[in-house]
């Protein structure tokens, strides 16, 4: 039987692409090993037997090694990590009664071996200020009674607590907030039982909690805020996808206490197992499917075992054996595109509908500038990382459309094959002993744009030099020592006996010591993030393979993103810790200025530029540098001044997505006429010539598409736009955005969320070979 046709067997005369070659070479070899199975014998062969370790030993994980932990080290690519509450394990560190939390580290050896790592002994703490006279001898009935408080105020004690707070001591630390002399002050670090009491306690702190001498008083908490895996993580040193380090005699055969040794780039290549997953469902109404009534019919799945000379890949099409195959091949990332909003909800609610069990999904909300309001579920797999690429490329990518056949377009150039549902039927701080209070914001406090000057807008057939600061947001307070550990509040300056040389007036009238008092905690962290990309970037010059270019480009991007954002989230209102004062300073809508120097050539405009910048930077306080940059009126040069590298342009319909592809390239066709071949006239000829073809529609509809979301209300928008506009005036699309509310078989209304009334449900299978017959007419009469 033939597997698989190439594009020639279709009819066509072109060749195949690099990915149908290997599809095929794929097809070519199952073939073969199908023959030779069936040569041998045409028994059928039991699911479980398929994916046994003696049948087909590439699908499993190697065998883990013999492990003594008295004589063995173990190390290990930790890859994801969580926690849960658990009972205790004799000999372990931590509580011995009760419940207790558990850290739980997944990763795999640089064997492939998986491992699973469970930590006993950590427990969650916060800080408030030590009350004025407290002491050591007051610790045990502040323990006591705080304790009495917290599961008092308890609703429900299902684990069975009897000691909420574990532990209350004096420590010496410093508040992140506010410049204070660097005189540390005592305060008290209370450690509970589980992470879940941190709230009852801090708010029976923060409302007024009174004990002994000490009057009733509202307390401020201290990093009552922090995720519990996070604080494992900083007060152990780890880092995202770190190498974890079990030295001998500091473990057992499940668990390990202490903290381990961190090697946070050891020099040798893991084997990760990557599982991609792609679900299809049959659609009885032609309608988006509903897991309630739509039963999924396929899953495609593919395994790629990664950081192997010869990576092993297998595609293989899956309904009843898709758990065998989960479990057989132990996946550390599993990806496809859209599985978290998608794919796994999906099938966790058919599974809900079919048999009623419960379904572990959560759903968040988050809203952001750039990428608007999203919903996104979560899926509870834990130890396997869930890698879905539509976020990433909703986060790092800017396109026209997200749908999967776009993006293979535009990143492939090519497209899925589509088949019909009728065929288919038949995932710093600590260091300095500071301590970050619990921040209350209402949210809104807002802050002013900074300066924009209007531009002469034209044609120019003159050089513009363009100068650019460098790294703006970092340089600025790096510059000027802007930070939580350097703000003065008010009267403080006189309170600490500072002279006006200690500190500086911000724009704004807040006030920051200099870094000749105190260094920065943020500018610190500002110079090793730049520090780092400069040494990617350098990396990157002389770096010769594609791939690892590739993996240094987006290093340095993401250092770069990283130093942005630590100016960002001062700002953010809902962040953690706001700080409008230094937000506020530095916020600005450009880091750039275009010039008319008065030159003529290229070459001019660049060599003036560059002494201009160099003219400038000499009167700003370093690390503050203007550069100059290399583009010529939309022309983007590189070294040479006679040739251009390429046309850029920005912020115009060339480049913007809210709008049809006509528009866009109706206007780099003119650019390219005025910019490049110097003639304005043509550009008004072509654009007449368009316009003409648009209204005797000659223009193809695909070009007028216009692919933008509604995110929220039409009430809500600022300014009038093509979509809302259009969602208005058509209600029948208005309709089909909105959850639907009649029956799509009768048209009645109906009380729930379901697609089809009680009586159409009956039908269904009435009404899908109505549309088979239908389809099947369709197709008759094309024929004839």
């Amino acid at each position: 039987m033939e597997k698989h046709r190439t594009r020639k067997d279709r009819g066509g005369g072109e060749d195949l692409s690099h990915f149908e070659e290997e599809a095929a070479m794929l097809d070519d070899t199952e073939v073969e090993a199908e023959s030779t199975e069936g040569q041998a014998g045409n028994d059928a062969i039991p699911v479980e037997k398929l994916f046994s370790a003696d049948f087909s030993p590439h699908w499993c994980r190697p065998a883990a090694p013999a492990l003594d932990p008295q004589t063995d080290q173990l190390t290990f690519q930790q890859i994801e990590l969580d926690y849960y509450l658990g009972s205790p394990v004799a000999g372990m560190p931590g509580q011995s009664q009760g419940t207790v939390p558990i850290i739980r580290m997944f990763g795999v050896t640089d064997r492939g071996n998986s491992v699973c790592c469970h930590i006993h002994g950590f427990t969650p703490y916060f800080y408030i200020p030590a009350p004025a006279g407290f002491s050591s001898c007051h610790l045990s009935d502040f323990q006591n009674e705080l304790n009495t408080a917290v599961l008092n105020s308890m609703r429900s004690n299902k684990d069975n607590l009897s000691v909420a707070v574990l532990a209350v001591d004096i420590t010496r630390k410093e508040s992140i907030y506010g410049f204070h002399g660097q005189q540390p002050q005592d305060f008290l670090r209370i450690t509970m039982a589980t992470p879940r009491l941190i709230a009852p306690a801090k708010r029976l702190l923060e409302q007024g909690f009174k004990f002994g001498p000490f009057p009733s008083k509202g307390h401020t908490s201290y990093e009552a805020n922090i995720d519990f895996a996070i604080r494992f993580m900083v007060d152990s040193d780890i880092t995202g996808c770190c190498w974890i380090q079990l030295p001998v005699g500091r473990y057992t055969v499940r668990e390990e206490r202490g903290k381990r040794g961190t090697v946070s780039h050891l020099p040798c290549k893991v084997s990760l197992c990557q599982y991609e997953v792609d679900v299809g469902w049959t659609d009885l109404l032609s309608i988006f499917p509903e897991p309630d009534s739509d039963p999924v019919i396929q899953i495609a799945s593919m395994v790629q075992r990664q950081g192997e000379k010869e990576p092993f890949i297998r595609t293989v099409f899956t309904l009843q054996s898709c758990a065998t195959i989960v479990g057989t091949v132990d996946p550390d990332i599993i990806t496809g595109y859209n599985i978290q909003n998608f794919d796994f909800p999906y099938l966790l609610n058919r599974a809900a509908a079919l048999k009623g069990i419960k379904s572990v999904l959560k759903a968040s909300r988050i809203a952001s500038k750039q990428m608007g309001r999203r919903e996104n579920k979560t899926v509870n797999m834990e130890g396997r990382v869930q890698f879905d690429v539509l976020q990433i490329l909703l986060r790092d990518y800017k396109l026209r459309s997200y749908a999967l056949n776009a993006v293979s377009f535009h990143f492939l150039q090519e497209q899925k094959e589509d088949i019909q549902h009728s065929i288919i039927t038949d995932l710093q701080a600590i260091k300095q002993d500071l301590v970050m209070p619990v921040m209350k914001t209402d949210g809104d406090e807002d802050y002013a744009g900074g300066t924009v000057m209007e531009p002469e807008k034209g044609y120019y057939n003159i050089p513009i030099t363009i100068l650019d600061f460098s790294s703006l947001y970092p340089s600025i307070m790096m510059t000027h020592n802007l930070c939580y550990t350097t703000m003065l509040q008010t009267g403080s300056a006189e309170k600490l006996g500072l002279s006006p040389e200690d500190f500086i007036r911000t724009p704004t009238g807040d006030y920051f010591v200099k870094s000749s008092v105190r260094k920065g905690l943020l500018p610190e962290i500002l110079e090793n993030l730049l520090s780092a990309r400069k040494r990617a970037k350098a990396e990157l010059k002389k770096e010769t393979d594609p791939f690892k270019k590739q993996v240094l480009d987006g290093r340095q991007l993401a250092l770069k993103v990283s130093a942005n954002s630590v100016y960002g989230f001062t700002g953010a209102q809902v962040g953690k810790l706001p700080c409008l004062e230094i937000s506020q300073v530095i916020y600005g809508d450009t880091d750039s200025v275009m010039v008319k120097l008065g030159v003529s050539t290229v070459k001019e405009a660049m060599e003036v530029g560059r002494q201009a910048a160099e003219w400038v930077s000499s009167h700003f306080i370093p690390p503050i540098k203007l550069e100059f940059e290399n583009r010529y009126a939309g022309l983007h040069f590189s070294s040479n001044p006679y040739t251009h590298d390429k046309m850029d342009c920005k912020g115009i319909e060339t480049v913007r997505r809210d709008n049809c592809p006509l528009v866009a390239n109706l206007i780099n066709t003119c650019l390219q006429s005025i910019l490049i071949d110097r003639d304005p006239q043509g550009a008004v000829e072509h654009a007449k010539e368009v316009i003409s073809d648009l209204l005797c529609n000659r223009i193809d509809i695909s070009q007028l598409v216009i692919t933008k979301e509604l995110t929220r209300s039409a009430q809500e928008y600022a300014g009038k736009q093509a979509h809302v506009e259009l969602a208005e005036r058509a209600s029948g699309l208005m309709a089909f955005t909105q959850k639907k509310s009649t029956c799509i078989g009768c048209r009645t209304v109906l009380k729930s969320e379901m697609a089809v009334c009680d009586f159409c449900k009956k039908h269904e299978s009435e009404l899908y070979q109505k549309e088979v017959r239908e389809g099947e007419r369709v197709a008759s009469s094309r024929v004839t």
